[in-house]
């Protein structure tokens, strides 16, 4: 009668729903196991988490670090390519011996064909040809002929230029034509 209050309500209940000392302290010693294993399973799951974690920001630096690298390498490549276009450019600028030849031959042969165009003109109208009276139609014609000639040469820009030149020369000539014999 004065043991344990557990053993007092043991006796109040039926045999087989009676629970032992030693079956509690097994089913304590179960729960504790129990809880030790969720304790290190929470464990394993934490450092499984962190060590994920650490590789995800890891491989967010790589990326970073691969992105920059790339950034540069761009970088590096356009000016790499700026300074090979700059080479070519000034390797096309530069004129051999044969092309420098080739624009005194054409400039004379256009400046020729603008005297020769005043000559021509002033015989056509039966007028005598006065240098200082055809000088200006003359120079409009070696204009005309030039921008022509570089018109057919070049592209690009200067083949636009020349073009519009050209044009402006062709008017300009009319227009003398009309001054010389109205």
């Amino acid at each position: 009668m004065f043991g344990r209050s557990e053993d007092i309500f043991e006796e109040e209940r039926p045999k087989e729903e009676k629970v032992t000392r030693q079956e509690r302290r097994e089913e304590k010693l179960r729960e504790k196991e129990r809880k030790k294993q969720e304790k290190e399973d929470l464990k394993q799951q934490r450092a499984a988490f962190e060590e994920e974690m650490k590789g995800r920001e890891l491989e967010e630096k790589r990326r970073k670090q691969l992105e920059k690298e790339d950034a540069r390498n761009a970088k590096l490549a356009k000016k790499a390519e700026k300074k090979i276009a700059k080479v070519e450019m000034r390797s096309e600028k530069k004129p051999s011996f044969k092309n420098r030849i080739f624009f005194v031959i054409l400039l004379l042969l256009c400046f020729a064909a603008g005297f020769g165009a005043a000559v021509f003109v002033a015989w056509i109208g039966h007028v005598p040809f006065a240098p200082v009276k055809f000088l200006p139609f003359a120079l409009l014609a070696f204009v005309f002929t030039f921008s022509t000639a570089n018109f057919f040469l070049h592209e690009g820009k200067i083949e636009v230029a020349a073009g519009a030149f050209s044009l402006l020369s062709l008017a300009g000539g009319i227009v003398e034509l009309a001054y010389l014999f109205h």
